[in-house]
């Protein structure tokens, strides 16, 4: 034999084992690719792992992962399961951490890094309303004024979580839920008391993590409660110091001043009756409650609309400030700071009605600590309202002894919402 011919055997051998080498990469090749993040909820879970955390391929899964998934991923069967980015964790105590001083407000650590929300858009996800059959659940929304945070909870108190707080949170006061958008609307004061023109509204998605300023400062001075016309799609709310009602689009173009002028001081209740195209809203300075149409009558002003009726005139020693309206029994509800009452009677006066000596008004409550914020459950017959010391209340519609829920903080408006389960 040639030397050739005496090597070939070792050459074969070399041969094979560069095969059984690149067969072996192109198996762990193809087990890194199963291994990959494929979602979002992969993504965040990586974000929010700790060092020195086991990760496993496909084939099986470590406890943290688990765990992190867990918190990574919003539970569909538990509407409270998702925190705003630099919301921290729920505080299993019902208080807040330690708040600031006015003007100075605190917020929670930021907490582990987040992926950026994916851009907002009318499309961009399935509606948070869904179907109409779907089981529902209610979920109380409400801010804290002092500490500008945004909370939630179940409407029995439990399962309480901060749902947003950031260093662009000025002052919260009025809040709202859009279920067709999945949007969370909240007013901002600018400050504690108001009055600067640093006014702004802003929303987030309630299955996402993003604040959006849609109202910008220099637009309206000092807004207060808020409410959305489900059927034109748009945003009302009260300007206290601005004294204005204000309209514009769900993500805040197109604002326009409804009412002005007419005596009017500081405006800040405001509830929508869609179906009438009217809707009321309360000064705490002029001691009444007004109503007005949705749109001005031909060829007239917000400062000379004559349609704009005082429905309730109350005495020196009053302050009504946030509205509600049971539609179907065509009362009006609202809470009276001043007088530490919560009150309601006919949203239609009697013919010859006098403003200021109404017979019809009833009190449901009173001995309240400064009562602010009002939501009505018109499913369950319940009243929900908040105190300016931080108390979250729920009782019957018709009366009786409150019952506390949860203590946060200075709490201000509160909306409840009927989420899928």
């Amino acid at each position: 034999m040639s030397k050739g011919t005496a090597h070939r055997p070792d050459t074969w051998r070399n041969l094979s084992q560069v095969c059984g080498l690149i067969s072996g990469m192109c198996v762990m090749l193809l087990f890194a690719c199963d291994a990959r993040p494929t979602g979002r909820e992969d993504i965040l879970a990586i974000a929010r792992s700790k060092p020195g955390s086991a990760r496993v391929g496909a084939g099986g899964r470590s406890a943290q992962d688990k765990a992190d998934d867990a918190q990574a991923k919003p539970d569909a069967s538990a509407p409270d399961a998702h925190l705003a980015a630099g919301s921290g964790s729920a505080d299993p105590s019902g208080d807040p951490k330690a708040g600031g001083s006015a003007g100075s407000p605190d917020h929670d650590d930021p907490g582990p890094p987040v992926v950026p929300a994916e851009p907002m858009g009318t499309t961009d996800m399935p509606s948070v309303g869904g179907a109409q059959d779907v089981p529902r659940t209610p979920v109380l929304f409400w801010v804290d004024v002092v500490n500008s945070r945004v909370w939630r909870a179940n409407a029995d108190g439990t399962d309480k979580k901060l749902l947003a707080s950031s260093l662009t949170i000025a002052s919260p006061d009025g809040v709202t839920v859009d279920l067709t958008s999945g949007y969370v609307y909240w007013t901002n004061m600018g400050s504690v008391y108001g009055g600067a023109n640093l006014g702004t509204i802003q929303r987030m998605r309630i299955e996402t993590e993003r604040i959006e300023t849609i109202v910008p400062v220099g637009t309206t001075n000092t807004p207060k409660q808020i409410n959305i016309d489900n059927k034109a799609r748009k945003l009302y709310w009260c300007d206290r110091e601005g004294a204005k009602v204000w309209r514009s689009e769900l993500d805040g173009t197109g604002a326009e001043v409804l009412v002005s002028g007419h005596g009017l001081m500081q405006p800040v209740g405001l509830a929508l009756d869609v179906e009438k195209r009217e809707f009321y809203f309360s000064d705490r300075v002029t001691r009444k409650i007004y109503r007005a149409g949705f749109d001005a009558p031909e060829g007239q002003s917000p400062e000379t609309r004559p349609d704009v009726d005082t429905l309730f005139a109350f005495s020196t020693v009053s302050a009504p400030l946030d509205l509600d309206l049971d539609l179907e029994q065509r009362k009006i509800y609202w809470t009276d700071r001043l007088r530490g009452v919560i009150q309601r009677a006919k949203m239609d006066p009697p013919a010859g009605y006098n403003a200021e000596n109404r017979l019809d008004i009833e009190t449901l409550a009173d001995g309240r600590n400064e009562p602010i914020g009002l939501a009505l459950d018109r499913s369950d017959h319940l009243l929900y309202f908040t105190e300016l010391a931080g108390g979250v209340f729920r009782m019957s519609r018709d009366g009786g002894m409150p019952e506390l829920l949860s203590t946060t903080g200075s709490a201000s408006g509160i909306t409840l919402a009927h989420l899928p389960k």
